[in-house]
């Protein structure tokens, strides 16, 4: 936040502290994203996770990013006075996938950045590197906008219709609500990446492949039994 209210006060008043050159700006730049790549790469020996200490933290780098905007309104709400509410992810048929109305404050922070970038051209402002961070704050509020996009257009399922998998297992009479719930419970607390509900159910030998593909249409990627480790 202080980010883009520091950029909209160049970008619309023309106020600036210091005007670096575009090399030495550069590079206190690259310095301070690896300086911060470093601590993380640092910290995470300290995960409770194995897989977690072994990876690079790529993509929880990238949706820390994404969902900085949600925080931000969390953060702003509380400071208000709004109480917030405690909600537990839904599971089976009470999940709900996302719409645009879930990228509300991402839209918003994006519009504002591009007002920006907009009077800042009009009024001839040309700190190039103030440009350039309410361009990166914009294509970070549009990334998940885009994923969100180009899902629905390439008919990609969201990870809440793979969770309606078990829906159709249990409505099929293939599994019961508690082995429905012990399989919502393994997905996310199994080490490793993350693994589609039907895999799921044929490793822990509630199905079969040919009874997932019967009754889901989905194609097990699991072609044998293997053992599940949970986190502790």
């Amino acid at each position: 936040m202080s980010g883009v209210f520091l950029t909209g006060l160049y970008l619309v008043g023309g106020i600036t502290v210091t005007r670096l050159p575009g090399l030495l700006w550069a590079a206190l730049f690259v310095t301070n994203l690896a300086v911060g790549f470093a601590f993380i790469q640092f910290t995470r020996r300290f995960n409770l996770v194995a897989h977690e200490r072994r990876s690079w933290g790529l993509s929880g780098m990238a949706l820390e990013l994404a969902t900085a905007p949600i925080y931000l309104a969390a953060a702003a709400a509380q400071l208000a006075g709004r109480p917030l509410a405690y909600v537990v992810t839904a599971k089976g048929s009470a999940a709900t996938g996302d719409t645009w109305r879930t990228f509300r404050p991402h839209l918003g922070w994006a519009v504002l950045s591009v007002a920006f970038i907009t009077a800042g051209a009009a009024l001839h402002h040309t700190f190039l590197s103030l440009y350039l961070w309410a361009l990166l704050t914009i294509v970070t509020c549009l990334a998940p906008v885009t994923h969100l996009a180009l899902s629905r257009r390439s008919r990609i399922q969201p990870v809440t219709a793979r969770r309606r998998v078990g829906q159709m297992l249990l409505a099929a009479g293939l599994l019961t609500e508690s082995q429905l719930d012990d399989l919502l419970d393994l997905q996310v607390t199994t080490e490793g990446p993350w693994r589609r509900f039907g895999d799921l159910a044929v490793e822990a030998g509630y199905v079969t492949a040919a009874q997932l593909a019967e009754t889901t249409g989905m194609t097990s990627r699991t072609p044998h039994s293997v053992p599940i480790r949970r986190a502790a």
